[in-house]
């Protein structure tokens, strides 16, 4: 919201003055948003795959001793 609100009270009347620096200002705030968002992403699927992983190791272990005690 910051960003569009910047981009139509700033970025537009500027443009229309032919200065585009702060609409690449925006474009690249919205770039970097977007990346850190993929990057954010990312780690919560790599962390929750790896916790769900250990969790599933934990419980086959379980298991396996628990029929070999039987």
């Amino acid at each position: 919201p910051l960003l569009v609100a910047y981009a139509i009270d700033r970025a537009v009347p500027a443009f229309r003055a032919r200065d585009h620096g702060p609409l690449i200002a925006v474009a690249a705030g919205y770039l970097a948003c977007a990346l850190a968002a993929g990057a954010l992403q990312f780690a919560f699927v790599a962390a929750a795959a790896r916790v769900s992983q250990d969790v599933l190791l934990d419980l086959r272990g379980r298991i396996f001793r628990h029929a070999q005690a039987l």
